[in-house]
């Protein structure tokens, strides 16, 4: 079997109010499936408030963002990927694939917060600032190499 990777950012993305906040969502920085196999990426999400929502980004290489899921409680998604977010315990969150294929070997963001906010004019997104990412070779075992990113 071949092997499918993944490479995760340990906090991708903030929004300027939870900028503020002590603790960040923390994630795995890396993620090794096989293909075919179902695969779990989590994110801690300890200081999340009530009104907060979990958002789930993927980024293919040399493309911009995509978000994925997003949710307040629940499991959501459709039948090959889908977010679970414990309605009692919403500081974890869960991205499933129910079968890793080559196709989804992406960097994966979790965020915690508003991402958009809407104007009675039109909708836009709140800057972003990334701190830490972790890259992987593609096609070859997993390696995680740190390196820090300003947007």
């Amino acid at each position: 079997m071949k092997l499918a990777s993944f490479s995760l950012i340990v906090l991708a993305l903030m929004s300027r109010t939870f900028f503020c906040q002590a603790e960040k969502p923390a994630q795995q920085t890396l993620l090794e499936a096989l293909n075919g196999t179902k695969a779990d990426l989590l994110c801690s999400h300890p200081n999340i408030k009530t009104n907060e929502y979990i958002y789930w980004y993927r980024q293919f290489s040399n493309q911009s963002l995509h978000l994925v899921a997003s949710g307040f409680s629940g499991k959501l998604g459709d039948e090959k990927i889908s977010l679970n977010i414990p309605k009692d315990n919403r500081k974890t969150s869960t991205l499933s694939f129910t079968k890793v294929t080559f196709e989804d070997q992406a960097l994966y963001l979790c965020a915690v917060g508003d991402t958009v906010t809407q104007t009675s004019e039109s909708l836009w997104q709140k800057p972003f600032l990334v701190n830490t990412a972790a890259t992987i070779q593609r096609g070859k075992k997993g390696r995680c190499e740190n390196s820090s990113l300003n947007v």
